[in-house]
């Protein structure tokens, strides 16, 4: 069968020094039939002139387009990326992670074997020393990803999935722009409603570095803005999978809501802790979470309303408990 392309989309800000890894990765891959498309989101570091370099270096082997722009974000660049690919499938990566040298060979893999739209593989903090043998852990409609998405049966961000390209073209879609927290996951749910076979496998191909530069390692009211995006939604599914509609409108946003709470803890002390409170109603929606599916987010959601210094103190300790065990970030 012949290969069809793939388009790798690498946003990137002042990651010069990130580059070299990434290309001993794409250097790696067994499925050969790629493109990668790098967005120079307004570096002031050497990152332009590396991939222009990098370009040169490899240009006999795969397509590398490079792209600056103005300084926008990371879904302006996304988008500016979408627009640019040619690829039947389309992916993103970040500068500063890697992939598993199987990473496009089992996903494209997924999406053929099964006619599906998208695929989602898991993701790890290391390159794994073994072979990851295949493996395929579900087959599933939008209807059934929805509600498995809903309730954390699995979890994925943009960059760990693949999807056919036509997916966003068809339906017009594009990273939210200007909000820097959970537009990835913004972007999943429109994709996971749109799409009709979607494939997740077991295996662990996308490899999540501890970058503590990163946004995931700021905290600030910009992650409210983020749970409102998700709030955003709402109206989407009311139109798209009306039956759907009424648990996305009660679990989405407070489920994430929930979460930046769980973050909360583990970045501010209690004074600040009850600062942030204030900038959202974290109350009313732990309300609603009394019977989601997740028993640690419901009994969490509780010890909250009750008492919230328990609630900030049992965090606490279940984040230095795990980065005991070598769990915590």
């Amino acid at each position: 069968m012949v290969e069809k392309l793939a388009s790798i989309i690498v946003p990137i800000y002042n990651g010069s020094h990130y580059i070299p890894s990434l290309f001993i990765d794409l250097n790696k891959q067994h499925y050969k039939q790629f493109e990668v498309i790098f967005i120079d989101d307004g570096s002031i570091d050497d990152t332009y002139s590396k991939l222009l370099s990098e370009k040169e270096k490899h240009k006999k082997t795969y397509n590398i387009t490079v792209i600056h722009q103005e300084n926008s974000g990371v879904s302006a660049a996304r988008n500016k990326g979408i627009k640019e690919a040619k690829g039947e499938y389309l992916c993103f990566v970040d500068v500063d992670d890697g992939i598993s040298e199987y990473y496009l060979s089992y996903m494209v893999k997924a999406i053929n074997e099964n006619g599906a739209s998208l695929v989602f593989c898991k993701m790890s903090p290391n390159y794994l020393k073994k072979k990851d043998v295949y493996e395929v852990k579900t087959i599933g409609n939008s209807e059934v990803t929805l509600y498995r998405y809903l309730f954390h049966e699995f979890t994925s961000g943009a960059s760990s999935l693949l999807v056919r390209s036509k997916i966003l073209t068809d339906n017009n879609l594009l990273f939210e722009e200007g909000i820097k927290y959970y537009e990835d996951l913004h972007m999943v749910w429109r994709l996971i409603a749109y799409s009709d076979v979607i494939v997740e496998l077991n295996n662990k191909l996308y490899i999540y570095k501890k970058n503590k530069g990163s946004a995931m390692y700021n905290f600030n009211k910009e992650r409210i803005r983020g749970i409102l995006l998700i709030g955003s939604l709402n109206n989407f599914f009311c139109k798209i999978t009306p039956d759907f509609y009424p648990f996305f409108k009660k679990y989405a946003e407070a489920r994430v809501a929930w979460s930046v709470l769980w973050q909360a803890v583990h970045f501010l002390n209690y004074n600040k802790f009850q600062h942030y409170l204030k900038a959202y109603n974290f109350i009313e929606k732990c309300e609603l979470l009394n019977d989601y599916p997740q028993n640690y987010v419901a009994l969490g959601s509780k010890i909250f309303i009750i008492n919230k210094i328990l609630f900030y103190m049992v965090i606490k300790i279940l984040y230095i408990f795990a980065k005991g065990l070598g769990y915590g970030r």
